[in-house]
């Protein structure tokens, strides 16, 4: 493992996707009691390095401890693109924090099993960051430098063949993402 400063990789709720929050509003006022369960599958069948599991469960613990601003929540509120979002929803966001003892984590040989259990619209906001802490401290454990020269040339070719073709698009890379520095180059871009 590299030594690296341990640091949260998360340090806001709104390190998610969009369509997160507004699933989010809408099972708040459809299935506030509804109990549900989601679980990690590594298709790739990727070996995890060693304290993996322990390093994830640190993180986890962080996010626990986060809450929406009331600079987020003003932007939630504000925002044209996002006047879906009804006051009642917000109002509740106010006191929301996400709970680490949802996520149960288990080490199995060189990989890791990962089940989200509880309310479903107390556990939605768990799926992408997760994905992306899992993703972000892979690279951080087993020192894979990201290739700049090679993501610069990838992302100006994909951007340029989509706008020339008319295409708008959005950003969904948080979950797969090398780090957060880098996704913001991507949305930047």
């Amino acid at each position: 493992m590299n030594t690296r400063k341990r640091e949260p990789i998360i340090k806001s709720l709104m390190d998610n996707d969009v369509y997160k929050a507004t699933m989010m509003q809408a099972v708040w006022f459809l299935y506030s009691n509804l109990k549900v369960e989601y679980n990690f599958t590594n298709r790739s069948q990727t070996p995890f390095p060693k304290g993996f599991a322990a390093e994830l469960r640190w993180q986890i613990k962080q996010m626990g401890k986060l809450r929406f601003t009331e600079e987020e929540l003003n932007y939630l509120s504000t925002c044209p693109d996002l006047a879906f979002f009804k006051p009642e929803f917000l109002g509740q966001l106010r006191d929301f924090q996400l709970d680490p003892n949802d996520v149960i984590i288990t080490e199995v040989d060189n990989g890791i099993k990962i089940a989200i259990r509880g309310l479903w619209y107390k556990t939605i906001l768990w799926e992408v960051p997760i994905l992306a802490i899992i993703s972000e401290l892979f690279y951080q454990m087993t020192g894979q430098p990201a290739d700049m020269e090679v993501f610069q040339s990838n992302l100006e070719r994909k951007v340029s063949k989509m706008t020339a073709a008319g295409c708008r698009f959005v950003e969904f890379g948080t979950r797969r993402r090398y780090s957060q520095a880098i996704l913001e180059k991507v949305v930047v871009y």
